[in-house]
């Protein structure tokens, strides 16, 4: 991969003051390896257990250039010039039980994951070796009140790791006002999550309600400084441990033949201990989203998604966010008997969704604010020769509508 990065600044009669151009090369590796067992020592009972192994590599350099507006001319940086290498190895083994008597069932799991993770670079101070092991266990009992309705407890423990650009040890631009840098102390986060959930069917249509209660150690967040004059520095880091108790609710309506509406909202009370701030102020608001998704029928072959999405405003480690709402649309269309699918889809049609974040320190007072010009077009074709189908643990992690703010 080769990622080019360009930012100007010109003053009113359209002559370059300042800039700079940037360049990452690179070359990444994946490898995923997964076998799986099932033996079901009874009608109703089973045991799964399996491995995986996951491995991400990434070797590449990153190079800048400045303009100098009494030359008129860009030269490189060469004390930003930065080569780094990174590899991440992770060996997974589980072991779930799962079992039902009467009205009740469970399922019980463990899983321990080994990571080996090394981080190079050409500036020493950078360069890390990390290993540890870890265990995730979970728990879910669930009891049937009735033919159609449920009540489920669930437990489990998870973990959300640093991207690799968080922890890349060389300054970035991401504007000309804005620079940022790598973190390679950055650790993982760790989340308990406590649920309660009470469902009920009818046919096509479903109900949901979820108590749930969820805590977040070592919660990573953006961080702002200021770097030079005009100029402030983003960095990623572990900001302190964060608290959301609330209440999850969805709905899922077959409204007619070629019509499935489904809304889905949460409303919770956020609270978080942040470590960063000298006065020791824990920063509390009250979250919430809603999702209005809807899927048509339009013919044997084309479905159409339309869905709407309003997120509220929520506290910061430094700050808030505001408030805003897009809209996405989709269309899939198939082919040649189902074996060919072409999927065109719209993310925020209406040019709505916008980003505005204001962060206020003892030295700093920054606000952000980001609205995409245009909305995000996608075209994906698939064509299927055979009907092997083969369950991977790959995930498509769409793009976030504000590139870089999704922590």
């Amino acid at each position: 991969a080769l990622e080019y990065f360009q930012s100007d600044l010109f003053d009113k009669n359209n002559v370059r003051q300042q800039g700079h151009r940037a360049w990452e090369a690179e070359h990444r590796w994946t490898v995923r390896a997964k076998a799986d067992y099932v033996f079901p020592y009874s009608k109703t009972g089973q045991i799964k257990a399996g491995y995986q192994y996951f491995s991400y590599s990434e070797d590449g350099d990153y190079s800048m250039q400045f303009w100098n507006p009494d030359t008129k001319e860009f030269f490189w940086r060469d004390d930003i010039y930065n080569t780094f290498y990174f590899q991440q190895g992770i060996n997974s083994l589980y072991a779930i039980v799962g079992d039902s008597y009467r009205s009740f069932d469970f399922q019980v799991g463990l899983r321990g994951e080994h990571t080996h993770q090394v981080l190079r670079s050409s500036k020493d101070w950078a360069n890390r070796l990390q290993k540890r092991f870890e265990l995730f266990p979970s728990a879910h009992i669930g009891y049937n009140l009735t033919q159609n309705q449920k009540l489920l407890f669930a437990y489990s423990r998870r973990t959300t790791r640093p991207e690799l650009y968080f922890m890349e040890p060389y300054i970035t631009y991401k504007d000309y006002y804005t620079a940022e840098i790598g973190n390679p102390d950055i650790r993982p986060e760790y989340i308990h999550s406590f649920e309660l959930n009470y469902s009920l069917t009818s046919g096509d249509n479903a109900l949901s309600a979820s108590l749930f209660h969820r805590t977040r150690k070592d919660k990573i967040e953006r961080l702002r400084v200021p770097y030079q004059a005009g100029v402030t520095l983003d960095s990623m880091a572990n900001v302190g441990h964060d608290y959301s108790t609330g209440i999850e609710l969805s709905g899922s309506l077959q409204a007619t033949s070629w019509w499935n509406t489904q809304i889905n909202g949460s409303l919770y009370h956020y609270r978080v201990e942040n470590e960063y701030k000298t006065d020791g102020k824990n920063e509390t608001s009250t979250n919430y989203e809603i999702a209005w998704n809807n899927a048509f029928t339009a013919g044997k072959y084309t479905r159409i998604q339309l869905d709407g999405n309003f997120v509220g405003p929520s506290v910061t480690t430094q700050g808030r966010t505001q408030s805003f709402w897009f809209v996405n649309l989709a269309i899939r269309q198939q082919f040649f008997k189902r074996k060919l699918t072409a999927t065109l889809s719209f993310r925020d049609v209406f040019n709505t969704a916008r980003y505005v974040n204001t962060i206020t320190s003892s030295n700093l007072i920054s606000k952000t604010r980001i609205r995409p010009d245009y909305p995000l077009i996608g075209l994906t074709l698939s064509y299927t020769f055979n009907q092997f189908k083969l369950k991977n643990g790959l995930s498509n992690n769409s793009k976030d509508l504000f590139e870089g703010t999704n922590h």
